[in-house]
């Protein structure tokens, strides 16, 4: 269990839920990672496990 830094496209909110997209940034989605926090306007840290 570990937290992880990563590029986003701008649509994944706090404690929702995220996946890689075609162009390999996060985008929102259900199921997926959960979003812990929003670090910078594209980048998020996502809970892995």
């Amino acid at each position: 269990m570990g937290k992880l830094a990563v590029y986003d496209d701008g649509i994944c909110e706090v404690n929702g839920y995220c996946k890689p997209d075609a162009e390999e940034r996060a985008t929102a989605a259900e199921p997926g990672y959960r979003v812990l926090k929003r670090i910078h306007a594209s980048l998020i840290a996502i809970l892995l496990k």
